[in-house]
């Protein structure tokens, strides 16, 4: 008999976030004067050491081995945010000889986030990298006294390793997580090259060398230098024989500047330790720019002590009466999030940005006071008062969605009310979108492509081993067409409306509700489309080539499952390529019906299998050679349950690791997975807002030497 779950041991598998993001160091490089480029991005993600992740009571190191990257055209975005584009990514490099991580881009966004980071960076904001990569199977717990060897360095347990990772977004954050204390660098064309000069003189000039210094405590010593600055240039207001700018270094000459520096350093600590906790007990919105100005510029524990106390005194209301309104599209997004208590805003908003809706709405905005703010900004004069009349709601949404040059076809997508609206259902649809299956994630390649055109894609086999060079000394060229296939995506969408009766009754609720059905209706259609491609496989899954078992006899719920499953990774094992020659891939998952749970998870997960009983004398083992050997992947779609043509509750799949032989993709535009979501006035005859959410994508088969089908039934004669 097969043992359940609950009567196994540890296996030493630890369970890892599906999602995590390791952050790290990134540097923007400004084109200089008269340099035709844009602003350069790179970054440096991974160094293959030890990294803490939430939920997970050890340290992970992330194996670069088993490490991929979507695609080298990544998407970069502020903060995880859809639609605040920042650049992309065009190279990303796993070192897999020098264990490192590293990502080459460009800033080619021309929106506010883009133009946020570049200005703020050029101002010293020390923003981060964060790119996040998604787990592909589970984490292997080294324990305690044990030692394990990855990326090129031992590490002693407790240690998690986490074998199989996929890369796939990255974000710019002010916020990243640290690993080893990195920081972020932002290379912008200066004026201030003379200062530069100074500096580095003034380190000389301590016996320091600046060549040899991290970037943090280089920062740490030019907040000593200028503050130096500054004092001798006040000293010399006092005193006309002394030049103000000129520092001088080591004292008398009899003192040791080593020591000199650190008695600098451990006062610069004191008075910086002094700050931040004056900070933390007057926290407000402003505080921020306050402690940093603190420190650059040399004050006193006092003096910063009186800011914080005079910037957190209460003040009046952003809004004086009823007739204005903030019109801060950050501040309406995070009230009516705030209202409709959507989780996770404070990771999607700033501190100062939620304390302001705070402020003004309480939690409780409505969808007419929404409304009426963003008519306010677009030039409507009336009163803040309940809409009761159709003429009064048509004369809101008309200033609300005022009238914009566009395309047929096309909503308005630049009024306050139309990106407040939209990024709300947004916030609404992610949950929705998520909830649904995405099985399909875990058997798929997912590919990025720039257009609606026909895209090539070429297989990994096929006349691809090395040959020995000719008499001259010449490489053979090796040959792409034989082995390929085309994909291509097409627009998908869903619109509804939201009604005048939601508007009257002042239903912001009614946001979430769109924004859940439009993040479902996603989900269901990727799933619809994807398992429709995979089910229609009855000439891609066949006998001529080797990757199809029939019979009764290899049913997962057959008396022998174990020979069932021997029968299969046989034939997969025995597969070729092209050329004839093994395929060398292992097998990965496993992949069944809700029909065939039961009986695939005992297969998979039990150590023991018992079979005779009585009076044989049958000498049989008792380890399943099985347990915890493939991953396990049940899907809905596969059964008679949702009758995709195709489907079965007897077959079964064994499929190779996407990563390793790509059985079928997934392609989006622009690498944008989730649905875009568009908002605008209704047309004359219908009274009410629009929402509209698309998205593009293709689905289509590829290797078919990536698995084997098991019927679990006899073939058809």
């Amino acid at each position: 008999m097969l043992l359940p779950p609950s009567a196994i041991k540890a296996t030493g598998a630890v369970n890892v976030p599906e999602s995590f993001v390791i952050a790290g160091a990134m540097t923007i490089d400004a084109p200089k004067d008269g340099e035709d480029r844009l602003p350069s991005l790179h970054i440096e993600a991974y160094s293959g050491g030890e990294l803490r992740l939430k939920g997970v009571p050890y340290p992970v190191v992330v194996d670069l081995a088993g490490l991929e990257a979507a695609g080298d055209r990544l998407p970069v975005l502020k903060d995880h945010e859809v639609g605040s584009t920042v650049g992309h990514t065009e190279r990303v490099t796993i070192d897999r000889q020098g264990y490192t991580v590293t990502a080459d881009g460009v800033v080619s966004g021309t929106g506010a986030a883009a133009k946020e980071v570049l200005a703020t960076g050029a101002n010293g904001f020390p923003w981060q990298a964060s790119i996040q990569a998604v787990m592909r199977a589970p984490g292997k717990l080294t324990p305690r006294g044990r030692s394990v060897r990855v990326n090129g360095r031992t590490f002693e347990g407790p240690v998690v390793v986490a074998s199989k990772a996929l890369l796939r977004e990255i974000t710019v954050t002010g916020l990243g997580a640290d690993i080893g204390g990195t920081s972020t660098t932002i290379a912008a064309t200066s004026d201030s090259g003379d200062e530069s000069m100074d500096f580095l003189k003034w380190l000389e000039a301590k016996g320091i060398d600046g060549d040899t210094l991290t970037d943090a405590v280089k920062a740490g010593l030019q907040i000593a230098y200028d503050a130096e600055v500054k004092a001798s240039a006040g000293a010399a207001k006092d005193d006309d024989s002394t030049d103000a700018g000129t520092i001088t270094a080591g004292g008398d000459g009899g003192s040791d500047p080593v020591n000199e520096y650190r008695q600098a350093m451990a006062a610069e600590a004191g008075r910086v330790a002094a700050i931040t906790s004056l900070h933390r007990e007057h926290y407000g919105g402003t505080l921020l720019e306050i402690e940093a100005k603190a420190i650059g510029e040399g004050w006193s524990s006092e003096k910063a002590e009186l800011e914080f106390l005079r910037a957190a005194r209460p003040k009046g209301p952003a809004i004086h009466s009823t007739e204005s309104a903030i019109t801060d599209g950050q501040v309406l997004q995070a009230a009516a999030c705030q209202a409709l208590s959507i989780d996770g805003i404070d990771e999607q908003f700033e501190a100062k940005t939620l304390e302001a809706a705070d402020k003004e709405f309480r939690h409780s905005m409505g969808l007419q006071e929404l409304l009426m703010i963003c008519a306010q900004a677009n030039g409507w004069t009336g009163r803040h008062r309940p809409i009761r009349s159709t003429a009064r709601l048509r004369e809101v949404l008309q200033y609300a969605f005022p009238p914009v040059i566009q395309a047929a076809g096309e909503f308005s997508g630049h009024s306050l009310a139309s990106n407040v609206l939209s990024s709300t259902i947004n916030k609404s649809l992610l949950p929705a979108y998520n909830a649904v299956e995405s099985v399909w994630r875990e058997i798929a390649t997912i590919g990025t492509v720039s257009d609606f055109k026909t895209w090539t894609r070429y297989r990994m086999f096929g006349d691809a081993e090395f040959k020995p060079l000719s008499p001259g000394g010449e490489i053979q060229h090796g040959t792409l067409d034989a082995e390929s296939y085309t994909i291509n995506i097409d627009t998908f969408g869903r619109m509804y409306g939201l009604q005048r009766k939601d508007i009257i009754n002042d239903d912001l609720g009614a946001l979430s509700t769109l924004g859940a059905r439009l993040g479902r209706g996603a989900a269901l259609k990727i799933n619809k489309d994807f398992w429709t491609a995979f089910l229609d496989n009855s000439a891609f899954f066949t006998t001529a080539r080797g990757n199809l078992l029939e019979g009764t006899t290899y049913a997962l719920t057959a008396n022998d499952p174990i020979a069932a499953m021997d029968k299969a990774v046989q034939k997969f094992l025995d597969m070729k390529d092209p050329d004839d020659n093994p395929m060398a891939i292992q097998p990965a998952k496993v992949l069944f019906p809700t029909a065939l749970r039961g009986s695939a998870l005992d297969l998979l997960q039990s150590t023991e299998v018992r079979t005779g009983g009585g009076s044989s004398k049958t000498r049989v083992a008792t380890r399943n050679r099985y347990a915890n050997a493939y991953t396990p992947i049940c899907s809905a779609y596969l059964g008679s349950a949702q009758a995709i043509s195709g489907y079965s509750d007897t077959a079964w799949y064994l499929l190779a690791n996407s990563m390793d032989v790509p059985l079928i993709e997934v392609a989006f535009l622009n690498g944008q997975q989730q649905p875009v979501i568009e908002s605008a006035e209704a047309d004359f005859n219908v009274l009410g807002i629009l929402y509209r959410g698309y998205g593009d994508f293709g689905v289509k088969m590829h290797e078919y030497r990536g698995g084997v089908k098991v019927t679990g039934v006899a073939a058809a004669q």
